[in-house]
């Protein structure tokens, strides 16, 4: 199935480090899917946004989070506990992209089904986050 050029894939970015969070957006500015990137920088916020809560009521829901685990606020361990509890929520594509190299935050990722990926980030690894795109991109589609 071709990609339809005028779907635009919606992804939401949790990353509390605004440098981080630029240099991952301009990495992915080579893949050939049309998207968009919203950026906040907490758990607390993403999960206004998520939840369409003022002052997100006109945002589109994402297809795709990609989640730092160290945040202010409500961290990224609490916000995959509290999407995957949430029926809305249960088959979101999530990348856990975290500077943190401990076997829980492992774990915790694979327990909620998200893909887990280690700042600073290798072209393995914007090369998987550019096929997680496209694929879901597809799925979203059919």
């Amino acid at each position: 199935m071709a990609l339809d050029k005028q779907h635009r894939y919606h992804i939401l970015l949790v990353e509390d480090e605004v440098a981080d969070a630029n240099l991952l957006i301009n990495a992915l500015s080579h893949v050939d899917t049309l998207f968009s990137i919203d950026m906040v920088e907490h758990g607390e916020t993403a999960l206004a946004y998520l939840n369409r809560q003022a002052p997100y009521e006109h945002v589109v829901n994402p297809e795709l989070l990609i989640l730092d685990l160290n945040l202010p606020r409500v961290d990224g361990r609490e916000l995959l506990a509290q999407l995957r509890a949430n029926e809305s929520f249960k088959n979101l594509a999530i990348i856990v992209l975290t500077t943190s190299h401990h076997e829980e935050d492992v774990a915790i990722a694979e327990e909620y089904q998200a893909t887990y990926l280690q700042k600073p980030m290798s072209l393995e690894g914007l090369d998987r986050i550019a096929r997680i795109i496209k694929q879901h991109c597809v799925e979203s589609k059919s």
